[in-house]
């Protein structure tokens, strides 16, 4: 019975003891689409049409991991400041996955950094050229806001 028993211990040992090695994922890719903001959630869609919600297009400077992903579409999590408060660690949450290629593993995060710039000049009354600024209260909850705002100078044709 004692051999039976350090038989089927071994046995066992030797099914759950499994090498597992992950590949690296490395390179660069953008996004883009809609995105809507509200004072407290972010959401994203896609441009286009139909209007997907929590979806982006990648866009063509896609390198090295996600260089066959160009034109393709992303899913994204909508982001929530009452449980991923800015500045603070949370999570970590889903953020990203790969329509195109699910053998990509999802990207998750688990902080979200403020704005870099004071939030004085988002309540000026005349906006000019070079104007900069992160949303602040009582614009956004007490966490602060993830954007960083500069007024450019557009010229029409």
């Amino acid at each position: 019975m004692r051999v039976r028993t350090q038989i089927l211990s071994c046995l066992l040992a030797g099914l759950t003891a499994v090498d597992l090695s992950a590949s690296p994922i490395s390179g660069v890719f953008s996004i883009g689409g809609n995105i809507t903001v509200t004072e407290d959630t972010i959401d994203w869609s896609n441009t286009n049409f139909p209007f997907t919600p929590q979806q982006a297009n990648i866009g063509l400077n896609v390198t090295d991991s996600f260089s066959s992903l160009a034109g393709t579409t992303v899913t994204l999590a909508g982001m929530n400041s009452t449980i991923q408060p800015v500045g603070s660690d949370f999570g970590p949450d889903f953020f990203i996955s790969f329509n195109a290629d699910p053998t990509l593993p999802s990207l998750f995060t688990n902080f979200i950094f403020p704005g870099i710039f004071p939030s004085a000049g988002c309540t000026a009354t005349a906006a000019a050229v070079g104007q900069i600024c992160t949303p602040g209260p009582p614009l956004t909850p007490p966490s602060g806001s993830p954007f960083s705002f500069i007024n450019g100078l557009c010229a029409g044709m």
